[in-house]
């Protein structure tokens, strides 16, 4: 129970560090609740494909299959983080950027923001190295059968959606929307870059780890 908490607290701790899934909730923080909580339960379901590889990984042995499976996800992930990136440029550039008081009432609204808290997570380095270290080595998984597996990716999964939705939350505050709402080209540009950079960086490191 102590490494169980001690991780959870780890991974808490790790997703308050500024990083894209931070950025995403940034950007939509003047959406509505249910297009906020679609974003959060996707950054946390991408968390759940990382835990339950790594889980997958040590009880079947197979390290090798996931790790093919996880680089393809890193690459779809930065693939995507690179088209908002650059969606995002565009828009500032022209001067067209989202209606900031678009109503949260279509559930295509409400559901894309899911694929896009996923995307963005699945090609997050931080949650990469988080499950592919910490999570690995401080909880006892190889002692683990798999009911406490299930348990463990679950709890994982709940920590992201409380804490995540605790930081879409803060943002979407009346204050804190009025602070940004008077910085929102300047916010909207650095989670551009943020975005470019990160999907680049995430293509190159594959590209790296397969040229080996």
């Amino acid at each position: 129970m102590a490494e169980l908490a001690a991780a959870l607290s780890i991974q808490a701790m790790a997703m308050l560090v500024p990083g894209p899934n931070q950025f995403l909730l940034l950007t939509l923080s003047d959406r509505g609740p249910a297009t906020r909580l679609s974003a959060v339960v996707g950054i946390a379901t991408a968390g759940l494909v990382f835990s339950t590889g790594a889980c997958a990984a040590i009880y079947f042995a197979g390290e090798a299959t996931s790790e093919r499976a996880f680089l393809l996800l890193n690459v779809l992930g930065s693939l995507f983080l690179i088209y908002l990136g650059a969606r995002l440029l565009v828009a500032t550039a022209a001067s067209k950027l989202p209606d900031e008081r678009m109503p949260d009432d279509t559930p295509r609204r409400q559901l894309a923001a899911f694929p896009s808290g996923f995307l963005v997570n699945i090609a997050n380095p931080k949650s990469a190295v988080f499950f592919g270290s910490v999570f690995a080595t401080t909880l006892p998984l190889a002692a683990m059968t798999p009911p406490d597996y299930a348990v463990v990716v679950l709890l994982f999964f709940m920590n992201s959606v409380v804490v995540h939705g605790a930081v879409s939350g803060a943002f979407a505050l009346p204050a804190m929307k009025t602070v940004l709402r008077a910085r929102r080209r300047l916010i909207t540009r650095t989670s551009a870059l943020v975005f470019l950079v990160f999907g680049v960086a995430t293509l190159v490191h594959v590209a790296l780890k397969v040229a080996r």
